[in-house]
């Protein structure tokens, strides 16, 4: 595992420099670049066996790492190590973890191959959310690819079975799914959906791995939208408000 160290023994002489020459009408002022090297933090155990998929920076300072063999926190000297113990509820609800997020109110929280998870940082000790409605579960296990908070402090779940939203006033999940009408003719499980973006507008978009759409609330449901390219792998706004939808081809 590495962290980025900023080189900073060029601060003195670029300070220096523009000290000795702000005075100067028409000197060039050329800054020094700014220079980083990769530093790889040790490994013991059975951190040895690390597979990272995943990671944040809690409100502590903390930095949490998902991998596929348990949860990792690097308190900058040491690592802790959090697993599924079989018969422990208040532990991990699987070992391999997809996704982790922060969310506003500072809460850590984990999808997993089997579902959500939240951290209790006083006890140290999960939640495990699985109060999903029985008619909106998925028939397989419930695998969170993406979490995301939208701006009323929902979360957004992109699932193996839908986009789902939790609504933390009334701590209910509800499920979106794209429409027979715009999946007809298609073949296969076309609501995996691998990650969620809330723009600048308040529209919520969603991605699977060949279609990129948009929750309307009011029909309850995704929709497609035609003219965005397929395989995206990402959403991102850019300080214009144009949204990037990075594909396998370009």
């Amino acid at each position: 595992m590495y962290t980025m160290k900023h080189l900073s023994r060029f601060c003195m002489p670029i300070f220096i420099t523009i000290t000795l020459f702000l005075g100067f009408e028409g000197c060039l002022l050329i800054a020094q670049p700014v220079r980083y090297e990769l530093e790889q933090v040790p490994v013991i155990g059975k951190m040895q066996v690390f597979s990272g998929t995943c990671l944040c920076q809690d409100h502590d300072g903390f930095m949490w790492f998902g991998s596929w063999n348990g949860l990792y926190r690097y308190d900058g000297s040491r690592f802790k190590v959090f697993y599924n113990i079989p018969g422990d509820t208040t532990s991990l609800s699987d070992v391999r973890i997809n996704h982790i997020m922060v969310d506003s109110e500072g809460i850590l929280w984990i999808g997993t191959q089997t579902g959500l998870n939240s951290y209790e940082k006083l006890t140290e000790t999960f939640k495990r959310y699985n109060d999903v409605p029985e008619s909106q579960r998925p028939n397989a296990p419930w695998i969170i690819h993406h979490i995301s908070e939208d701006r009323k402090g929902n979360l957004l779940l992109s699932t193996n079975n839908g986009l789902y939203k939790y609504y933390r006033s009334g701590e209910t999940f509800k499920r979106f799914v794209f429409s027979e009408k715009d999946l007809a003719g298609e073949s296969g499980n076309q609501n995996i959906i691998w990650y969620s973006y809330q723009d600048a507008s308040g529209t919520i978009w969603v991605r699977t791995a060949v279609k990129a759409g948009i929750l309307n609330e009011k029909n309850e449901s995704l929709e497609i939208v035609d003219d965005l390219p397929v395989g995206t792998t990402n959403i991102l706004e850019d300080h214009t408000g144009r949204l990037w939808f990075p594909t396998q081809k370009g």
